[in-house]
């Protein structure tokens, strides 16, 4: 879309719902697992996290609206403030749908991978590095040799532009997906894995057809969503080989911080960078899941997020 929540600690293994798997290893993620949803159920987890997301984003933009209306003129910090407090409160909003979505299976916010520990930050950063080099590593050349288009420019200082953009990257953006397309989404078809990995990427790269993005025809529509869909990939191939969601809220987010970095290096727009950066992501995350088979995570049933 345009492109959070008391964060609970790790638990132990005999806090996990009774529908959680259990490990046949130690620090493993082979699991005896559950009987396969029914129809029903698969159809709420498909559309159960576009459904939340729309609805979040819409009863906020309303509520704000009728609260505080947004005034182009206003001050540079009360702009700053509307766009921090409202990409909070859409947060907010879609962890609470999620968690309601993930009752439904008997499952909790820790078992779709909200939750936090001494590794997390380091999965984090790395999602970040991954995201945010793939934007400049592809979008910096094109730029220079004049294939892509310039970006429009922002009515706000560089420090609002940084304070609204890290709001919008992860709490407006990068938390909120991640948790309803890569943990509820992949962790209730966790029984498969790559095909969850898959589907997750598919709808999170569909619902991008409503995304502004300089798109100007029909078919740079549809060639934008080569992005979104590329780096769902390499997010949900880092979240599998590091068990943790924070990992691919990392790449989602680093997507974002490449493109707030790009502000300020005139780095441009447009299909030829979309494309490029969605195919480098995919390849990425084929890479990812090769080197997550080898280590033995995609043997039996995938646990879902941990850490």
């Amino acid at each position: 879309m345009n492109e959070s929540a008391h964060i609970s600690p790790q638990p132990s293994s005999t806090q996990r719902s009774s529908t959680q798997p259990v490990s046949s290893e130690p620090g493993g993620s082979v699991a005896e697992g559950p009987s396969r949803p029914g129809r029903l159920l698969h159809l709420l987890i498909l559309l159960g996290p576009v459904a939340a997301l729309l609805l979040a984003n819409l009863a906020i933009a309303g509520l704000m609206q009728v609260l505080l209306p947004l005034d182009l003129d206003a001050p540079a910090w009360i702009l700053t403030v509307i766009v921090v407090g409202q990409s909070a409160a859409v947060c907010a909003l879609v962890v609470l749908f999620c968690a309601l979505l993930l009752r439904v299976q008997g499952l909790r916010l820790r078992d779709a991978g909200l939750c936090w520990t001494r590794t997390s930050w380091a999965s984090l950063l790395v999602g970040v590095g991954v995201g945010m080099a793939v934007v400049l590593a592809v979008g910096l050349p094109l730029t220079w040799s004049g294939l892509l288009r310039t970006s429009p420019g922002f009515g706000l200082p560089w420090w609002g532009l940084v304070i609204a953009g890290l709001a919008q990257a992860f709490l407006l953006q990068g938390l909120p997906e991640e948790l309803l397309f890569r943990g509820y989404q992949m962790t209730a078809l966790r029984t498969r894995p790559i095909v969850a990995l898959f589907i997750s990427a598919a709808v999170f790269g569909v619902i991008h057809l409503a995304s502004s993005g300089g798109q100007q025809n029909v078919l740079e529509r549809m060639l934008y969503l080569v992005m979104p869909f590329g780096f769902a990939i390499a997010g949900g191939a880092l979240m599998i080989l590091l068990d943790s969601l924070w990992a691919a809220v990392g790449v989602h987010g680093g997507v974002h911080v490449g493109s707030l970095i790009g502000l300020f290096v005139g780095l441009g727009s447009g299909p030829a960078f979309w494309v490029g950066c969605g195919l480098v992501w995919t390849m990425l995350g084929l890479v990812l899941l090769a080197v997550a088979k080898r280590r033995g995570k995609l043997d039996g049933l995938w646990t879902g997020p941990t850490r």
